[in-house]
């Protein structure tokens, strides 16, 4: 982007490079949309939604959507200057961004001329985690989102330490799983399937800690880094 003499490479430009902020949705036989939801802070209208459906129409269509955040803390200002779509999943009519970091979703039927956007944080947040400092592989690597589409549920599922902190390889963990059922906006709410705690899972009878085999190559290495098996 050029602005001021100079060129200026946003987050939402880079996101635009890896396909981040487009979704594709189906509903039933013949209807479908793509969408891009595009959130940029430097633009005079800082969020807006190009949506295509070829059932209906052959042109982009650009729409300002409102954002509602009913039950959250989160306002504009800060979503605006924070997010960053980790991944786009589809249920029902809805196509949905989700940032990792913010926490949170971005909900949206794709097939309304409205196109109001609502924001559903998660039940739980990562501690700790922060995108400049941790990235987005580690952003995922902790939790994810999924949908099961016959029934229109989100789930949800996040690993910690047992207690309550970012998890790592050497503590404990707590495996909790959320879900929440698509329907009317405003009775959407998550309810937790289950907890599984590491101690708990280690106590079973039936399990067993896996062994961790080593394998070992003899031989020695020649100038030029290549290795020479032993005779």
């Amino acid at each position: 982007m050029f602005r001021a003499g100079k060129f200026v490479l946003t987050r939402q430009r880079l996101r635009r490079l890896d396909g981040l902020d487009m979704g594709v949705l189906r509903r039933g036989r013949d209807d479908s949309a793509l969408a891009e939801l595009q959130i940029d802070r430097f633009a005079e209208v800082q969020v807006e939604l190009h949506v295509l459906c070829p059932s209906s129409s052959g042109r982009w269509q650009v729409r300002h959507p409102k954002i509602d955040f009913r039950d959250s803390d989160l306002n504009l200002e800060t979503l605006v200057f924070n997010w960053y779509s980790d991944i786009v999943v589809a249920v029902g009519s809805y196509l949905c961004w989700v940032d990792y970091c913010i926490g949170g979703i971005l909900l949206c039927d794709a097939f309304d001329a409205s196109s109001r956007l609502q924001y559903i944080p998660f039940p739980d947040k990562l501690p700790n985690l922060d995108r400049a400092l941790h990235g987005r592989s580690v952003s995922e690597l902790y939790q994810g989102v999924s949908v099961i589409e016959d029934h229109g549920f989100f789930k949800f599922a996040m690993v910690v330490q047992g207690d309550g902190q970012r998890f790592t390889p050497a503590s404990g963990f707590k495996l909790t799983s959320w879900t929440m059922k698509i329907t009317d906006e405003a009775n959407m709410s998550w309810t937790i399937d289950s907890v599984l705690d590491s101690d708990d899972l280690w106590k079973l009878d039936d399990f067993a800690r896996p062994e961790h085999h080593v394998l070992c190559v003899e031989g020695r290495k020649r100038e030029g880094g290549d290795w020479l098996q032993d005779d």
